[in-house]
């Protein structure tokens, strides 16, 4: 399974669970995660602050925890 293909499928999930979409930011946190980025290369690409991603991303890893059944906890590798 690829990166979109994987995006999509989690956004199916969380979609039958919620009645929303993942949106913009929290699939680039999960795929920035994917690819092992960190919280600050999300927020200077998407011009928020550092802080405003780890808030956003510690709602994501609930509404995943939720969604799958299971913890999933913070996998953001710390800023390099």
């Amino acid at each position: 399974m690829d990166l979109e293909e994987l995006l999509k499928w989690t956004d199916d999930r969380v979609v039958a669970n919620t009645g929303q979409h993942l949106d913009s930011l929290q699939k680039s946190i999960l795929k920035a995660i994917l690819q092992e980025h960190n919280y600050q290369e999300v927020a200077a690409q998407h011009h928020v602050t550092y802080d405003h991603i780890k808030k956003q991303a510690w709602k994501l890893w609930h509404i995943l925890s939720d969604t799958l059944g299971e913890e999933v906890k913070n996998l953001m590798l710390p800023p390099y």
